[in-house]
């Protein structure tokens, strides 16, 4: 997800909302929320939802059902849940998620496949289960430990469990790439448009 500014008239102000910094008051612009759906390696866009100034989370819902067959979706935590994830391996032909666990997240190792390298099993809460009746009470992913220079411990979880298909390297490494829609984001902001982000209405509909 990026945001981008649009002017400052108070019809685009009340619909498309604003950051709230704290004590330092509401951002300069109203601003627009926009998700993507981005391939890494070649910064191609294959998918946008866009609207209010809000959380990530709901602009994706749409994007999911986008995604290919035989493609990995490597997605930031936040979007470390049961009802986006299952569905994305269950319902696609060879497709596959990559993410980082939370400080939060609680499981158990149920098998051993390599060193610091573990199936692990999550409940699905009864939440997630009451929104979508066909996900199982139980969930096994992939969890990988690995540990970066000056930096703590992380775990990368995945439904790649094939150690020999997709080694636990390969894996630590490909989720790093996900960095790779900030430079896509860039490219757009900077080299193309100059950091003029403005978009020019002055109303939500011409916006």
């Amino acid at each position: 997800g990026t945001t981008v500014r649009v002017p400052d008239s108070p019809e685009n102000r009340e619909h498309f909302g604003s950051q709230d910094s704290g004590a330092r008051g509401l951002s300069g612009y109203p601003l627009a929320r926009i998700v993507t759906l981005m391939a890494l390696r070649s910064h191609i866009l294959a998918a946008a939802s866009f609207g209010p100034y809000g959380a990530e989370q709901s602009y994706a819902k749409p994007l999911w059902e986008m995604l290919p067959d035989n493609s990995v979706a490597i997605v930031d935590r936040g979007f470390l849940d049961a009802k986006i994830l299952i569905p994305i391996a269950r319902d696609g032909t060879n497709r596959h998620w990559l993410t980082r666990a939370k400080s939060s997240s609680a499981w158990r190792d149920v098998a051993k496949i390599g060193k610091d390298d573990h199936l692990a099993e999550f409940d699905v809460s009864d939440q997630a289960r009451k929104l979508d009746p066909s996900l199982p009470k139980t969930w096994v992913v992939r969890a990988v430990r690995y540990q970066r220079r000056g930096f703590k411990p992380q775990y990368l979880l995945t439904s790649l469990t094939d150690p020999k298909k997709y080694p636990a390297k390969e894996l630590i490494a490909l989720y790093h790439e996900r960095w790779d829609i900030e430079l896509g984001y860039d490219e757009v902001k900077t080299d193309l448009l100059e950091r003029e982000e403005t978009i020019r209405s002055k109303s939500p509909r011409g916006v």
